[in-house]
């Protein structure tokens, strides 16, 4: 006989007749659910049996001194009382089963030692592998939505109270640990509606890139959660300079030098600022694109060497100072360190925070909710997103 194979009998295949797939499919799924329930509370019962048999003796035969403690004056001294009903939420519906007390001979307290034994949190009836769904949901989806569609999926689960609970004890406990050497890293910033500013907090990434295998034809990145915060930049210079990456790509909206050995700015970047910058200049609009034109043919051309490049961008900031456009100029000359180093650092595989600009969309599409965070709520959300993103959570509490 097949696995999965048995023999009904006449009467029950008799019953099947007219029935579809599906009617089929809900028989056998009910049905196996009923034997799961079966079953699981029944182990429940024998392990705790032989847990109590090797802690207090046999029923007929009870030791004076088991390896119980109380948890009220830490006696050891126990006897059997009986057990109490409880039920176990899954990602199956409910699933009842008992649950031993023993009572402490010296002080009488009565308590359930294998809550703990069981790995079932105190208070707590959730079971790990629903809450395991519940976390990747909320990842995804507001808390409200989460536990919704968790409850209609699983037909139990938690609310959306307990599963920001959740996320908050998991991000409590996780911790994020960047690589052991960070070559390329790539540094971006956003806004998000959090906290009592009326602009939000921003929310400061750092991530390390190296390219992957190829796959499909197409080439990967390998990405590793180096920093997260929400609020100033200075938990994100600290990290960098622990951290210590060779090369360093951002947009130049903060000041990082000594943060890593060499640091670029984003050359798209350097462009779409300068739009900006001659529109506070007051520029006309076709001369705005003449010079952003100019600038990018500086920063993409391949004609020009590094030194070559360094002097016609010399000379477009003497040009935009000589046309009264100071707020260009002035964004072209603090960029002036920081723009040429890929073309002198050949090792920096990166000009652009394209990989990290993928990332922040993932950020400000789980942040904007239509509501207010709080700063340590939007952070103990994005911080678990990121780690699940870069395979970074540890196996006890990767959402799966």
């Amino acid at each position: 006989m097949l696995p999965g194979e048995g023999v009904l009998p006449p009467e029950t295949l008799s019953a099947f007749e007219g029935l579809s797939v599906n009617d089929v499919f809900k028989f056998t799924g009910d049905w196996s659910d009923f034997q799961h329930r079966l079953l699981f509370e029944n182990w429940l019962r024998r392990l705790q049996d032989a847990w109590l048999d090797r802690s207090l003796g046999p029923r007929w035969m009870p030791v004076e001194q088991g390896g119980l403690v109380c948890p009220a004056c830490g006696g050891n001294a126990h006897t059997r009382k009986g057990y109490r009903s409880r039920a176990a939420r899954t990602s199956k519906g409910e699933f009842p089963f008992s649950l031993a007390q023993v009572k402490c001979k010296d002080c009488g307290r009565v308590h359930r030692p294998f809550v703990r034994f069981l790995g079932l949190e105190p208070r707590r009836r959730t079971l790990g592998e629903l809450a395991q769904k519940a976390l990747s949901l909320a990842l995804k989806l507001p808390y409200g939505p989460s536990a919704g569609l968790l409850k209609e999926l699983a037909g139990s689960g938690l609310s959306h109270e307990g599963i920001r609970k959740l996320v908050a004890r998991t991000a409590r406990a996780a911790e994020i640990i960047p690589p052991a050497e960070v070559v390329h890293a790539q540094v971006d910033g956003t806004k998000v509606k959090a906290g009592d500013k009326a602009c939000g907090e921003d929310v400061q990434l750092a991530i390390s890139v190296k390219k992957g295998p190829v796959k499909n034809g197409r080439p990967t990145l390998v990405k590793k959660l180096v920093h997260l915060s929400v609020g100033g930049s200075a938990p994100l210079k600290a990290a960098l300079r622990k951290a210590r990456p060779k090369y360093l790509v951002h947009d130049g909206e903060l000041n990082l030098t000594g943060c890593a050995g060499n640091v670029q700015r984003c050359l798209w970047h350097m462009g779409h600022q300068l739009g900006y910058y001659l529109w506070q200049d007051e520029a006309p609009r076709g001369e705005k694109a003449h010079i952003r034109k100019k600038l990018c043919g500086i920063l993409y051309g391949k004609d020009y060497t590094p030194k070559g490049a360094a002097i016609a961008y010399g000379r477009l900031v003497g040009e935009l100072k000589r046309a009264g456009l100071d707020t260009s100029a002035g964004h072209l000359v603090r960029a002036r360190d920081e723009v040429f180093t890929s073309r002198k650092t050949p090792g920096l595989g990166f000009a652009t925070t394209s990989p990290v600009e993928r990332e922040m969309r993932e950020i400000n599409r789980r942040a904007d909710v239509g509501a207010r965070w709080s700063k340590k709520g939007i952070e103990n959300v994005l911080k678990l997103l990121m780690l699940k993103r870069f395979n970074q959570l540890s196996k006890n509490m990767h959402p799966g």
